[in-house]
């Protein structure tokens, strides 16, 4: 629960091991899902009022209360556990805020729609069977883009963790002799943190110099500017401690970055593994 809860899926290689066997099965219930609705009905409106309202010259009869209650009542425990899967995995992928407010919302409402279709050409008129057509259409198409968002972020969080064994680790922290030296850094002296002094950098956190301690486990937000590119991420306290070296209103503080961009993570990785600067 903890990975589901706070995104760290991507980290961990047997929870993307597991929910890409996840997207599989439900890249299975996605195209049944399309073989059910066509060996009943098709795109057209009068396909759908013929199998909710019955068709006398097929002899068809129409459906039942108590046959679509029972259908309901399967598919919303169904689909209530499958969207809330994918909606909430979506919530980590880097996306626009706003894209994912809708694409969540667009993909409920339409599973909505679907469903309740039915029941209204059935028990209210027969004029309401493009909502049940709209709704198939909306629900595939918004699972498909989810499907396929989650997919592609686990594939490139697969990459990011080949990236993050092939770089090399931080170097240990200075002996006590040498505490009043600083730790050489990883990365060039461009690297910076705004407000805070950078003492080393790795692709996965970094430790820094402030004047004030922060709690350990806390989470922070660092102005990050790493080669020229500039960006907000969020870290982790992973440890604090004042170094001892005459400077007691200086901490050293270790960070464990929580989220942050594809984009910056390459660019860290690509500057810690540069020969010239592993010395």
């Amino acid at each position: 629960m903890k990975y589901m809860q706070e995104g760290g899926f991507q980290k961990n290689p047997l929870m993307r091991l597991t929910l890409g066997f996840s997207l599989g099965l439900l890249l299975v219930f996605w195209v049944s899902g399309w073989a059910m609705y066509f060996q009943r009905m098709d795109l057209r409106p009068s396909s759908v009022v013929d199998y909710y309202n019955g068709n006398e010259a097929e002899f068809r009869n129409p459906q039942s209360p108590s046959t679509m209650t029972e259908t309901l009542h399967i598919h919303m425990a169904m689909m209530s556990v499958v969207l809330l899967l994918l909606t909430h995995l979506a919530i980590f992928v880097p996306l626009p805020q706003r894209t994912k407010i809708w694409l969540i919302t667009a993909t409920f409402v339409s599973a909505l729609a679907e469903e309740g279709g039915g029941w209204l050409v059935r028990f209210v008129s027969p004029s309401f069977a493009p909502v049940k057509i709209l709704g198939l259409l909306g629900l595939q198409g918004t699972m498909a883009v989810l499907m396929g968002l989650l997919a592609a972020f686990l594939l490139r969080a697969d990459r990011r963790a080949a990236l993050r064994r092939s770089v090399a680790p931080a170097p240990p922290a200075a002996p006590p002799a040498e505490a009043g030296r600083r730790a050489p850094s990883t990365v060039p002296l461009s690297a910076s943190v705004g407000g805070a002094t950078l003492m080393d950098i790795s692709p996965t956190g970094m430790r820094l110099e402030l004047a004030v301690p922060l709690a350990v486990d806390s989470v922070h937000s660092f102005h990050l500017s790493v080669g020229g590119q500039a960006e907000k991420v969020d870290a982790r306290v992973a440890s604090c401690s004042a170094p001892g070296d005459g400077h007691p209103r200086t901490y050293r503080i270790g960070l464990e970055f929580r989220h942050i961009s594809a984009t910056m993570f390459e660019a860290l990785s690509r500057e810690v593994a540069a020969p010239e600067r592993r010395e």
